[in-house]
């Protein structure tokens, strides 16, 4: 059964903040990842997929400022970070885990990533990337 890329977006009345897109295969996830991102006052956008194979496609549509990407649909295609670094510098990438990230998966990424997140902290580790980037 093959699975639907699904993209959902959620606006907020100021245009001013981030725009966000979240890729993260698990629904529930995702879901709740975009809802709780979606009530920071910092950020505008959030958009939401469930898989990787159009992404380049949404990035160059929605130029996000930041790029919330599972790490094991990263690691899955490794090349969509590293195309997105060399087309849009500006947009931060960051790898959202549930683990520790290993020294060599950590290294293979590197190139293309501008850090790791765990997904139970999310904003707070967001929070604190945004303001050093």
């Amino acid at each position: 059964m093959s699975k639907k890329n699904t993209t959902t977006e959620v606006e907020q009345a100021d245009s001013s903040g981030y725009k966000i897109l979240v890729v993260e295969e698990d629904h529930f996830l995702r879901e709740r990842i975009s809802g709780i991102l979606s009530r920071l006052p910092e950020v505008h956008t959030v958009t939401q997929m469930a898989r990787n194979d159009e992404m380049l496609e949404s990035v160059i549509e929605m130029c996000p400022d930041i790029i919330l990407f599972d790490l094991a649909l990263c690691n899955r295609n490794k090349t969509v970070a590293g195309k997105i670094r060399q087309e849009f510098p500006q947009t931060l990438i960051f790898c959202i885990t549930n683990y520790p990230v290993s020294g060599n998966e950590a290294e293979e990424l590197k190139a293309g990533v501008d850090g790791f997140i765990f997904k139970s902290d999310i904003v707070n580790e967001l929070r604190s990337a945004m303001k050093k980037h």
